[in-house]
Protein backbone atom coordinates (compact mmCIF):
# COMPACT_ATOMS: atom_id res chain seq x y z
CA UNK A 1 0.00 0.00 0.00
CA UNK A 2 2.69 2.60 1.11
CA UNK A 3 4.72 1.68 -2.51
CA UNK A 4 1.73 1.95 -4.13
CA UNK A 5 0.49 5.28 -2.77
CA UNK A 6 3.79 6.64 -3.47
CA UNK A 7 3.72 5.58 -7.17
CA UNK A 8 0.58 6.89 -7.90
CA UNK A 9 1.87 10.21 -6.92
CA UNK A 10 2.76 10.77 -11.02
CA UNK A 11 -0.43 10.10 -11.65
CA UNK A 12 -2.20 13.30 -10.36
CA UNK A 13 -5.63 12.06 -11.36
CA UNK A 14 -5.50 9.07 -9.35
CA UNK A 15 -6.09 9.22 -5.49
CA UNK A 16 -4.73 7.37 -2.72
CA UNK A 17 -5.87 3.61 -3.26
CA UNK A 18 -8.13 1.21 -1.09
CA UNK A 19 -7.68 -2.39 -0.58
CA UNK A 20 -10.64 -4.76 0.45
CA UNK A 21 -9.52 -8.80 1.40
CA UNK A 22 -10.01 -11.57 3.47
CA UNK A 23 -7.78 -11.91 6.16
CA UNK A 24 -6.66 -15.16 7.45
CA UNK A 25 -9.57 -15.95 9.51
CA UNK A 26 -11.70 -15.20 6.45
CA UNK A 27 -12.85 -11.56 7.94
CA UNK A 28 -13.54 -8.91 5.69
CA UNK A 29 -11.04 -6.07 5.77
CA UNK A 30 -10.63 -2.88 4.46
CA UNK A 31 -7.21 -0.67 4.29
CA UNK A 32 -7.30 3.11 3.37
CA UNK A 33 -5.16 6.05 4.12
CA UNK A 34 -6.43 9.06 6.44
CA UNK A 35 -4.42 11.47 7.26
CA UNK A 36 -1.57 9.81 5.64
CA UNK A 37 -1.62 6.99 7.58
CA UNK A 38 -3.17 3.34 6.98
CA UNK A 39 -6.31 2.75 8.50
CA UNK A 40 -7.62 -1.09 8.83
CA UNK A 41 -11.54 -1.29 9.16
CA UNK A 42 -13.41 -4.77 9.59
CA UNK A 43 -16.91 -4.67 7.76
CA UNK A 44 -19.52 -6.88 7.11
CA UNK A 45 -21.05 -6.57 3.36
CA UNK A 46 -18.43 -8.56 0.67
CA UNK A 47 -17.46 -6.65 -2.55
CA UNK A 48 -18.51 -7.50 -5.71
CA UNK A 49 -16.74 -10.94 -6.40
CA UNK A 50 -15.74 -10.68 -10.24
CA UNK A 51 -12.62 -11.00 -11.85
CA UNK A 52 -12.15 -8.59 -14.45
CA UNK A 53 -10.96 -5.29 -14.11
CA UNK A 54 -13.61 -2.46 -13.91
CA UNK A 55 -14.51 0.94 -15.07
CA UNK A 56 -16.82 3.11 -13.52
CA UNK A 57 -19.48 0.25 -12.01
CA UNK A 58 -22.15 1.76 -10.21
CA UNK A 59 -22.18 -1.00 -7.86
CA UNK A 60 -18.52 -0.47 -7.00
CA UNK A 61 -19.04 2.82 -6.32
CA UNK A 62 -22.26 2.03 -3.77
CA UNK A 63 -20.35 -0.83 -2.33
CA UNK A 64 -17.84 2.01 -1.48
CA UNK A 65 -20.25 4.57 -0.52
CA UNK A 66 -21.89 1.96 2.24
CA UNK A 67 -18.54 1.16 3.92
CA UNK A 68 -17.09 4.75 4.13
CA UNK A 69 -20.37 6.89 4.71
CA UNK A 70 -19.85 9.61 1.44
CA UNK A 71 -20.31 8.89 -2.66
CA UNK A 72 -17.53 7.71 -5.00
CA UNK A 73 -17.80 8.88 -8.00
CA UNK A 74 -15.43 7.16 -10.83
CA UNK A 75 -13.70 4.06 -9.54
CA UNK A 76 -11.08 1.68 -11.32
CA UNK A 77 -11.63 -1.94 -9.62
CA UNK A 78 -8.81 -4.39 -9.78
CA UNK A 79 -9.09 -7.82 -8.78
CA UNK A 80 -6.30 -9.19 -6.38
CA UNK A 81 -6.50 -13.14 -6.95
CA UNK A 82 -9.65 -14.12 -5.65
CA UNK A 83 -8.62 -13.12 -2.00
CA UNK A 84 -8.87 -9.16 -2.55
CA UNK A 85 -9.76 -5.88 -4.82
CA UNK A 86 -7.78 -3.00 -5.13
CA UNK A 87 -10.16 0.35 -5.29
CA UNK A 88 -8.59 3.58 -7.04
CA UNK A 89 -10.63 6.80 -7.24
CA UNK A 90 -9.57 8.53 -10.25
CA UNK A 91 -10.48 11.29 -12.65
CA UNK A 92 -8.55 9.93 -15.11
CA UNK A 93 -9.06 11.22 -19.07
CA UNK A 94 -10.03 8.31 -21.63
CA UNK A 95 -6.27 8.55 -23.46
CA UNK A 96 -4.91 8.21 -19.87
CA UNK A 97 -6.44 4.99 -19.14
CA UNK A 98 -4.43 2.37 -21.53
CA UNK A 99 -1.08 4.20 -19.62
CA UNK A 100 -2.34 3.60 -16.03
CA UNK A 101 -3.76 0.05 -16.67
CA UNK A 102 0.06 -0.18 -17.41
CA UNK A 103 1.85 1.16 -14.96
CA UNK A 104 -0.58 -0.29 -12.44
CA UNK A 105 -0.34 -4.23 -13.71
CA UNK A 106 3.55 -5.18 -12.01
CA UNK A 107 2.47 -2.95 -9.22
CA UNK A 108 -1.22 -5.29 -9.05
CA UNK A 109 1.45 -8.80 -9.32
CA UNK A 110 3.41 -7.38 -6.49
CA UNK A 111 0.60 -6.68 -4.62
CA UNK A 112 -1.07 -10.06 -4.91
CA UNK A 113 2.34 -11.65 -3.79
CA UNK A 114 2.17 -9.77 -0.50
CA UNK A 115 -1.31 -10.66 0.05
CA UNK A 116 -0.17 -14.06 -0.37
CA UNK A 117 2.78 -14.00 2.20
CA UNK A 118 0.64 -11.81 4.64
CA UNK A 119 -2.20 -14.96 4.68
CA UNK A 120 0.40 -17.30 5.22
CA UNK A 121 2.04 -15.42 7.67
CA UNK A 122 -0.96 -15.68 9.51
CA UNK A 123 -1.80 -18.76 9.05
CA UNK A 124 1.72 -19.65 10.94
CA UNK A 125 0.98 -17.02 13.40
CA UNK A 126 -2.24 -18.73 13.96
CA UNK A 127 -1.37 -22.11 13.98
CA UNK A 128 1.27 -21.84 16.50
CA UNK A 129 -1.07 -20.13 18.80
CA UNK A 130 -3.51 -22.82 18.47
CA UNK A 131 -0.83 -25.56 19.41
CA UNK A 132 0.48 -23.11 22.08
CA UNK A 133 -3.13 -23.49 23.57
CA UNK A 134 -3.69 -26.92 23.12
CA UNK A 135 -0.19 -27.82 24.67
CA UNK A 136 -0.71 -25.73 27.88
CA UNK A 137 -4.22 -26.73 27.63
CA UNK A 138 -3.36 -30.11 28.82
CA UNK A 139 -3.77 -31.34 32.42
CA UNK A 140 -0.32 -33.71 32.33
CA UNK A 141 2.72 -31.90 32.69
CA UNK A 142 4.53 -32.18 29.11
CA UNK A 143 8.06 -31.18 28.18
CA UNK A 144 10.39 -31.63 25.23
CA UNK A 145 13.80 -31.85 25.76
CA UNK A 146 16.79 -31.93 23.80
CA UNK A 147 20.01 -34.53 23.55
CA UNK A 148 21.95 -33.16 26.09
CA UNK A 149 18.35 -33.46 28.58
CA UNK A 150 17.94 -29.49 28.52
CA UNK A 151 13.97 -28.53 28.19
CA UNK A 152 13.19 -26.89 25.11
CA UNK A 153 10.05 -26.33 25.72
CA UNK A 154 7.25 -27.38 28.05
CA UNK A 155 3.67 -26.70 28.93
CA UNK A 156 1.98 -24.68 31.57
CA UNK A 157 1.43 -28.03 33.88
CA UNK A 158 4.94 -28.90 33.70
CA UNK A 159 6.17 -25.15 34.69
CA UNK A 160 3.37 -25.33 37.57
CA UNK A 161 4.63 -28.94 39.25
CA UNK A 162 8.57 -28.88 38.71
CA UNK A 163 9.21 -25.10 38.77
CA UNK A 164 11.32 -25.82 42.22
CA UNK A 165 13.55 -28.65 40.40
CA UNK A 166 17.25 -27.06 39.81
CA UNK A 167 18.67 -27.46 36.11
CA UNK A 168 21.19 -30.09 38.00
CA UNK A 169 18.62 -32.34 39.31
CA UNK A 170 16.59 -32.47 35.77
CA UNK A 171 18.76 -35.86 34.52
CA UNK A 172 17.77 -37.26 37.95
CA UNK A 173 14.62 -36.06 38.17
CA UNK A 174 12.39 -36.19 35.42
CA UNK A 175 13.48 -39.49 33.29
CA UNK A 176 12.83 -42.95 34.12
CA UNK A 177 9.85 -44.97 34.30
CA UNK A 178 8.35 -43.38 37.38
CA UNK A 179 8.96 -40.33 39.16
CA UNK A 180 7.94 -38.77 42.52
CA UNK A 181 7.64 -35.17 43.28
CA UNK A 182 5.96 -32.91 45.01
CA UNK A 183 3.99 -35.68 46.55
CA UNK A 184 2.69 -37.36 43.52
CA UNK A 185 3.69 -39.85 41.48
CA UNK A 186 3.62 -39.97 37.80
CA UNK A 187 4.29 -42.42 35.14
CA UNK A 188 6.36 -41.25 32.50
CA UNK A 189 6.14 -42.00 28.74
CA UNK A 190 9.15 -40.73 26.21
CA UNK A 191 8.57 -40.57 22.54
CA UNK A 192 11.56 -39.91 20.95
CA UNK A 193 11.63 -37.43 17.84
CA UNK A 194 13.89 -37.40 14.56
CA UNK A 195 14.33 -33.34 13.43
CA UNK A 196 17.10 -34.17 10.85
CA UNK A 197 17.50 -35.96 7.69
CA UNK A 198 19.01 -39.22 9.46
CA UNK A 199 16.23 -40.18 11.11
CA UNK A 200 17.95 -40.63 14.57
CA UNK A 201 16.01 -39.40 17.53
CA UNK A 202 17.63 -35.62 18.67
CA UNK A 203 14.46 -35.11 21.00
CA UNK A 204 12.30 -36.25 23.31
CA UNK A 205 8.99 -35.70 24.29
CA UNK A 206 8.49 -36.74 28.14
CA UNK A 207 4.80 -37.09 29.04
CA UNK A 208 3.93 -37.06 32.64
CA UNK A 209 0.98 -39.15 33.39
CA UNK A 210 -0.32 -38.39 37.34
CA UNK A 211 -0.76 -41.99 38.93
CA UNK A 212 -1.18 -40.59 42.48
CA UNK A 213 -4.99 -41.46 42.81
CA UNK A 214 -4.76 -44.86 41.33
CA UNK A 215 -1.34 -46.21 43.34
CA UNK A 216 -3.82 -44.43 46.30
CA UNK A 217 -6.82 -46.35 45.49
CA UNK A 218 -4.54 -49.70 44.42
CA UNK A 219 -3.18 -48.84 48.06
CA UNK A 220 -6.81 -48.87 49.97
CA UNK A 221 -7.78 -51.50 48.16
CA UNK A 222 -5.14 -53.64 49.21
CA UNK A 223 -5.35 -52.78 52.77
CA UNK A 224 -9.03 -53.65 52.23
CA UNK A 225 -8.17 -57.26 50.82
CA UNK A 226 -5.61 -57.63 54.02
CA UNK A 227 -8.45 -56.01 56.56
CA UNK A 228 -10.88 -58.98 55.25
CA UNK A 229 -7.93 -61.87 55.56
CA UNK A 230 -7.43 -60.58 59.03
CA UNK A 231 -11.39 -60.89 59.40
CA UNK A 232 -11.14 -64.29 57.99
CA UNK A 233 -8.20 -65.10 60.47
CA UNK A 234 -10.09 -63.75 63.11
CA UNK A 235 -12.84 -65.89 62.48
CA UNK A 236 -11.13 -68.77 62.18
CA UNK A 237 -9.00 -67.68 65.83
CA UNK A 238 -12.45 -67.32 67.52
CA UNK A 239 -13.57 -70.87 66.37
CA UNK A 240 -10.58 -72.66 67.33
CA UNK A 241 -9.72 -70.63 70.36
CA UNK A 242 -13.29 -70.20 72.09
CA UNK A 243 -14.14 -73.38 72.44
CA UNK A 244 -10.89 -74.51 74.66
CA UNK A 245 -11.43 -71.43 76.70
CA UNK A 246 -14.82 -71.54 77.64
CA UNK A 247 -13.71 -75.73 78.61
CA UNK A 248 -10.89 -73.79 80.58
CA UNK A 249 -13.07 -70.69 81.84
CA UNK A 250 -16.03 -73.50 83.10
CA UNK A 251 -13.79 -75.81 84.76
CA UNK A 252 -12.13 -72.99 86.17
CA UNK A 253 -15.62 -71.34 87.48
CA UNK A 254 -16.39 -75.33 88.85
CA UNK A 255 -13.28 -75.70 90.49
CA UNK A 256 -13.36 -72.11 92.47
CA UNK A 257 -16.09 -72.85 95.10
CA UNK A 258 -13.98 -76.50 95.71
CA UNK A 259 -10.82 -75.02 96.48
CA UNK A 260 -10.40 -74.22 100.07
CA UNK A 261 -10.71 -70.38 100.86
CA UNK A 262 -7.43 -68.07 101.28
CA UNK A 263 -5.31 -70.74 99.75
CA UNK A 264 -2.77 -69.79 96.76
CA UNK A 265 -5.10 -72.95 94.49
CA UNK A 266 -8.28 -70.51 94.97
CA UNK A 267 -6.28 -67.67 93.56
CA UNK A 268 -4.56 -69.37 91.02
CA UNK A 269 -7.62 -70.37 89.83
CA UNK A 270 -9.69 -66.93 89.86
CA UNK A 271 -6.17 -65.70 87.87
CA UNK A 272 -7.23 -68.58 85.12
CA UNK A 273 -10.82 -67.56 85.08
CA UNK A 274 -10.00 -64.30 84.55
CA UNK A 275 -7.23 -64.42 81.99
CA UNK A 276 -9.36 -66.89 80.01
CA UNK A 277 -12.06 -64.18 80.06
CA UNK A 278 -9.59 -61.37 79.09
CA UNK A 279 -8.52 -64.01 76.16
CA UNK A 280 -12.28 -64.29 74.76
CA UNK A 281 -12.03 -60.31 75.11
CA UNK A 282 -9.13 -59.90 72.92
CA UNK A 283 -10.66 -62.17 70.17
CA UNK A 284 -13.92 -60.58 69.89
CA UNK A 285 -12.53 -56.97 69.68
CA UNK A 286 -9.54 -58.32 67.19
CA UNK A 287 -12.47 -59.53 65.04
CA UNK A 288 -14.34 -56.05 65.30
CA UNK A 289 -11.40 -54.30 64.45
CA UNK A 290 -10.65 -56.46 61.57
CA UNK A 291 -13.92 -56.17 59.67
CA UNK A 292 -12.76 -53.20 58.30
CA UNK A 293 -12.77 -54.45 54.70
CA UNK A 294 -16.92 -55.26 55.53
CA UNK A 295 -19.57 -52.83 55.21
CA UNK A 296 -20.76 -51.89 58.74
CA UNK A 297 -23.70 -49.25 59.98
CA UNK A 298 -23.37 -46.42 62.23
CA UNK A 299 -23.95 -47.18 65.89
CA UNK A 300 -24.47 -45.49 68.98
CA UNK A 301 -21.38 -46.18 71.18
CA UNK A 302 -19.30 -44.77 74.30
CA UNK A 303 -16.70 -43.15 73.34
CA UNK A 304 -14.86 -44.96 76.22
CA UNK A 305 -15.47 -48.31 75.43
CA UNK A 306 -13.77 -47.78 71.60
CA UNK A 307 -10.68 -46.50 73.36
CA UNK A 308 -10.55 -49.70 75.82
CA UNK A 309 -10.79 -51.90 73.52
CA UNK A 310 -8.40 -50.41 70.72
CA UNK A 311 -5.54 -50.36 74.02
CA UNK A 312 -6.81 -54.06 74.27
CA UNK A 313 -5.41 -54.76 70.78
CA UNK A 314 -1.85 -52.78 71.65
CA UNK A 315 -0.71 -53.87 74.83
CA UNK A 316 2.23 -55.40 73.22
CA UNK A 317 3.17 -52.26 71.85
CA UNK A 318 1.99 -49.75 74.45
CA UNK A 319 4.12 -51.72 77.47
CA UNK A 320 7.15 -50.03 77.13
CA UNK A 321 5.87 -47.12 78.09
CA UNK A 322 4.53 -45.09 81.03
CA UNK A 323 0.75 -45.08 80.23
CA UNK A 324 -1.36 -41.91 81.66
CA UNK A 325 -4.93 -43.39 80.80
CA UNK A 326 -7.47 -40.54 81.78
CA UNK A 327 -11.16 -41.53 80.57
CA UNK A 328 -13.94 -39.13 81.49
CA UNK A 329 -16.56 -40.45 83.90
CA UNK A 330 -19.35 -39.24 81.88
CA UNK A 331 -20.59 -41.15 78.68
CA UNK A 332 -19.39 -39.98 75.77
CA UNK A 333 -22.20 -41.36 73.24
CA UNK A 334 -20.97 -41.13 69.60
CA UNK A 335 -22.57 -42.20 66.56
CA UNK A 336 -19.94 -44.11 64.34
CA UNK A 337 -19.44 -47.36 62.89
CA UNK A 338 -16.85 -48.87 65.64
CA UNK A 339 -14.33 -50.42 63.23
CA UNK A 340 -13.20 -47.54 61.62
CA UNK A 341 -12.95 -45.24 65.19
CA UNK A 342 -11.04 -47.90 66.25
CA UNK A 343 -8.69 -47.70 63.32
CA UNK A 344 -8.39 -43.71 64.18
CA UNK A 345 -7.28 -44.28 67.62
CA UNK A 346 -5.17 -47.74 66.66
CA UNK A 347 -3.14 -45.38 64.03
CA UNK A 348 -2.10 -42.62 66.07
CA UNK A 349 -1.63 -44.60 69.45
CA UNK A 350 0.61 -46.70 66.82
CA UNK A 351 2.49 -43.29 65.10
CA UNK A 352 2.90 -42.33 68.88
CA UNK A 353 4.59 -45.30 70.17
CA UNK A 354 6.96 -45.49 66.50
CA UNK A 355 7.75 -41.90 67.26
CA UNK A 356 9.02 -41.94 70.85
CA UNK A 357 11.18 -45.19 70.15
CA UNK A 358 11.88 -47.46 73.47
CA UNK A 359 11.04 -44.93 76.03
CA UNK A 360 8.51 -42.66 76.72
CA UNK A 361 5.09 -41.52 78.03
CA UNK A 362 1.72 -41.94 76.18
CA UNK A 363 -1.08 -39.82 77.22
CA UNK A 364 -4.58 -40.37 76.67
CA UNK A 365 -7.68 -38.92 77.93
CA UNK A 366 -11.58 -38.33 76.66
CA UNK A 367 -13.90 -35.47 77.96
CA UNK A 368 -16.70 -34.27 76.41
CA UNK A 369 -16.93 -30.21 75.74
CA UNK A 370 -19.83 -28.80 74.74
CA UNK A 371 -21.80 -30.66 72.33
CA UNK A 372 -18.33 -32.98 71.40
CA UNK A 373 -16.86 -36.30 72.67
CA UNK A 374 -13.01 -35.43 72.77
CA UNK A 375 -10.41 -38.02 72.88
CA UNK A 376 -6.06 -36.59 73.37
CA UNK A 377 -3.33 -38.61 72.34
CA UNK A 378 0.26 -37.34 73.13
CA UNK A 379 3.74 -38.63 72.84
CA UNK A 380 7.03 -37.16 74.61
CA UNK A 381 8.78 -37.81 71.13
CA UNK A 382 10.49 -36.11 69.32
CA UNK A 383 7.36 -33.85 67.45
CA UNK A 384 7.14 -32.24 64.21
CA UNK A 385 8.25 -29.66 62.58
CA UNK A 386 5.66 -26.88 61.76
CA UNK A 387 6.25 -26.64 58.21
CA UNK A 388 5.12 -30.46 58.53
CA UNK A 389 1.77 -29.99 60.10
CA UNK A 390 -0.01 -28.84 56.98
CA UNK A 391 1.21 -32.27 54.85
CA UNK A 392 1.10 -34.64 58.09
CA UNK A 393 -2.33 -35.72 57.11
CA UNK A 394 -1.65 -35.79 53.04
CA UNK A 395 -1.59 -38.72 51.34
CA UNK A 396 1.42 -40.61 51.26
CA UNK A 397 3.05 -38.06 53.25
CA UNK A 398 5.50 -40.05 55.70
CA UNK A 399 8.46 -38.93 57.89
CA UNK A 400 9.57 -42.54 58.23
CA UNK A 401 11.70 -44.41 56.19
CA UNK A 402 11.03 -46.13 52.85
CA UNK A 403 9.62 -49.23 53.47
CA UNK A 404 8.33 -48.29 57.21
CA UNK A 405 5.56 -46.47 56.25
CA UNK A 406 3.02 -45.91 53.76
CA UNK A 407 1.84 -41.97 54.63
CA UNK A 408 -1.60 -43.56 54.60
CA UNK A 409 -2.28 -43.84 58.45
CA UNK A 410 -3.38 -40.24 59.44
CA UNK A 411 -4.87 -39.62 55.84
CA UNK A 412 -7.45 -41.70 55.98
CA UNK A 413 -8.14 -41.63 59.96
CA UNK A 414 -8.64 -37.64 58.73
CA UNK A 415 -11.57 -39.17 56.18
CA UNK A 416 -12.97 -41.08 58.39
CA UNK A 417 -13.32 -38.32 61.27
CA UNK A 418 -14.49 -35.95 58.73
CA UNK A 419 -17.21 -38.88 57.45
CA UNK A 420 -18.51 -38.74 61.04
CA UNK A 421 -18.85 -35.42 60.75
CA UNK A 422 -15.60 -34.49 63.47
CA UNK A 423 -12.17 -33.33 62.70
CA UNK A 424 -8.98 -33.90 63.97
CA UNK A 425 -6.19 -31.58 64.97
CA UNK A 426 -1.79 -31.67 65.63
CA UNK A 427 -0.64 -29.83 68.04
CA UNK A 428 3.44 -30.31 68.05
CA UNK A 429 6.83 -28.26 68.53
CA UNK A 430 10.20 -29.89 67.78
CA UNK A 431 11.59 -31.77 70.73
CA UNK A 432 8.09 -31.51 72.80
CA UNK A 433 5.93 -34.23 71.35
CA UNK A 434 2.82 -33.85 69.63
CA UNK A 435 -0.63 -34.46 70.88
CA UNK A 436 -4.20 -35.21 68.13
CA UNK A 437 -7.03 -34.26 69.35
CA UNK A 438 -9.78 -35.68 67.75
CA UNK A 439 -13.26 -34.59 68.14
CA UNK A 440 -16.87 -36.32 67.58
CA UNK A 441 -20.65 -35.23 67.95
CA UNK A 442 -22.16 -36.30 70.66
CA UNK A 443 -24.46 -38.57 69.28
Amino acid sequence: MVCIRAELKSFSRVKEPILAFFDAHHRLKVMYYQKREIQEATVAAPWLRRAEIRFNDRKDSQYLADVFGRPFARLLTIPVQARGVLYLEHSLRRDETDEFLNFIEDRVRALSIALDRLFLEQQLKDSSLMWERTFDSLQDPVAIFGAGREILRSNRAFSERFANLAASELSDELFGARVHHGGCDYEVHSYPIAVGHDDRPTNVINHYVDVTRSIRLKKQLMQGEKMAALGHLAGHIAHELNNPLTGIRSLAQLLIPQAPGGTNLKNDLIEVELAAERCQKIIVNLREFSTAGFEQKQVRIDLNDIVTKTLSLLNSLTRRFELSLNLSQKDLPVFVEPHLAQQVIFNIVKNACEAMGESGRLTISTNREQNMAVISIGDTGPGIAPELHAKIFEFFFTTKSIGEGTGLGLSMSRSIVEKFGGQIELSSQVGEGATFRVELPLA
